[in-house]
């Protein structure tokens, strides 16, 4: 039923089928004055969706190697409770972003100035634009796409929250200069987090990460020494692997790293506790998150929770809003909008045949096949009440 579809779209548009999806397009920069490539993947089932996502650009997304092994370690976070938590990563849009001239983009102090323009004043109002993006927004970048995402974040903290910057090439001469902007960014009273995380390689006779090494074990000397509001840090190594493999950990550690279950889950045991009420704690949940990190988050797994509660005390109309809200904003969890159509066809509601068309309708585009609407549909005509649907309707 989810289905993989790799499109080469060169367009400006987007333009997507259903399914997670990578589109390839084009942004003409006037201030680079020239186009540059896109490589755009998008959560499973985007088009039926209204919900908005976390931001993450990729450095070196013309290298489909290093973008789809982002994607992968990003949908993994997604799909599947951390650690030992309850915990999954809210979802994202990926943007690689194609590089020319590597040196020029991201190392020559004019043209880096001049990517980063383009980057701030171009390319994420193009992006915010054509999709549905939050404002909370991650850079990834290696060597010297690395160095500029640091860059990128000491001078534009507004913009940009977390960077993971695998071996970046800051050279010996850059290290105090760094340090001290970092230093005064910790010190400026960050209105919510920003995460930093930066990795360095051992691989014996690895010439290129030896230059840039002193630059990663200083950062985490200043980190070990000092306090910063707001801002965190976290450091990692491979003795195994060398400069050019350092995304290889780098990139699902730094993702695991900036959504760390200690900030980010909420206590699912706390919803069942009996002195409290599952939707105020889902409410103070979200309190929490928008005030540690600026920006709404979806509480969308917590429904069934809240569901139960709501109907054992007999609120059907709170109920009902929910679901429909829940329909509306993600038609593709078939387990909500089904119970949604049997609640209403339990109150005889005159907005049953409507919905019930419209989930006929979700069914089709998730390419669902025509038996299994059918077993579907008759589940729900039968009960007629609202229930847990067997788990390949699952979403």
């Amino acid at each position: 039923m989810r289905r993989l579809f790799l499109l080469a779209l060169l367009a400006t548009v987007p333009t997507f089928c259903f399914g997670e999806t990578t589109q390839k397009t084009f942004i003409h920069s006037n201030i680079l004055n020239e186009d540059r490539q896109l490589w755009v993947n998008v959560p499973e089932y985007y088009e039926l969706r209204k919900d908005s996502f976390h931001l993450i650009l990729l450095f070196d997304g013309n290298n489909r190697s290093l973008f789809d092994y982002a994607v992968a370690a990003k949908r993994f976070l997604e799909r599947n409770a951390v650690d030992l938590s309850e915990f999954n990563a809210p979802e994202s849009i990926v943007v690689g972003i194609g590089q020319r001239e590597r040196w020029n983009d991201f190392a020559d102090q004019a043209g880096s100035a001049k990517f980063l323009n383009f980057l701030t004043s171009e390319l994420l109002p193009f992006i915010r634009k054509n999709y549905r993006v939050q404002s909370y927004t991650i850079l990834i970048g290696h060597s010297l796409a690395g160095r500029f995402s640091i860059n990128a974040l000491l001078q534009r903290p507004d913009l940009f929250n977390a960077v993971i910057a695998a071996s970046p090439a800051f050279g010996k001469d850059l290290v105090e200069d760094i340090r001290n902007k970092i230093d005064s960014l910790g010190k400026s009273k960050l209105a919510d987090d920003r995460a930093l995380f930066i990795s360095t390689t051992y691989m014996k006779d690895d010439g290129t990460e030896a230059q840039f090494r002193e630059f990663a074990e200083a950062m985490n000397r200043q980190f070990k020494e000092s306090e910063y509001h707001n801002l965190r840090f976290q450091f990692d190594s491979s003795d195994t692997l060398g400069h050019a493999k350092s995304p290889y950990f780098s990139i699902p550690e730094g993702l695991h790293f900036v959504y760390s279950p200690a900030l980010w889950q909420l206590d699912v045991k706390s919803l069942f506790d009996k002195n409290s009420n599952a939707a105020n704690v889902v409410s103070d949940y979200r309190q929490r998150i928008k005030e540690k990190f600026g920006i709404e988050i979806s509480t969308y797994r917590y429904t069934p929770i809240l569901i139960d509660e709501l109907t054992k005390a007999n609120k059907t109309d709170e109920v009902v809003r929910i679901l429909k809200q829940e329909a509306d904003v993600r038609p593709m969890n078939l387990d909500s909008f089904a119970n949604l159509i049997a609640l209403l066809k339990k109150n005889k509601s005159p907005e049953y045949a409507v919905y019930k068309l419209r989930f006929i309708n979700v069914m089709r585009q998730m390419k669902i096949a025509k038996d299994e609407q059918t077993e579907l549909l008759e589940t729900i005509e039968k009960s007629g009440r609202r229930q847990r649907l067997p788990k390949k309707f699952a979403f």
